[in-house]
């Protein structure tokens, strides 16, 4: 059994004894620890996804000219995501 079934199964059990007080602890804790690991996985694949686009900028520098030619004056990459489909047409 999984520990989050086990530790869902003994919050469910201490309802059903009517001790809400430690249930309600052990849901935050729960909620909490959860909440983590979805905020983790989210930091890395943001990070996999920026490696990804440095990664493509480099391409895309070397084929297309200089990055200020590629990307225009002063703007950064972030305001280009949106037109990432389109940056192997130059």
């Amino acid at each position: 059994m999984s520990e989050s079934r086990a530790n869902l199964e003994q919050i469910l059990e201490l309802l059903l004894a009517e001790e809400n007080e430690q249930a309600e602890e052990l849901l935050h804790e729960y909620v909490v620890a959860k909440a983590r690991q979805q905020y983790e996985r989210v930091l890395d694949e943001s990070e996999e996804v920026e490696e990804d686009l440095d990664e493509s900028e480099e391409v895309d520098e070397s084929s297309c000219g200089s990055k200020k030619e590629a990307h225009g004056r002063g703007r950064s990459r972030r305001d280009y995501r949106s037109l990432r489909p389109f940056s192997r047409l130059c």
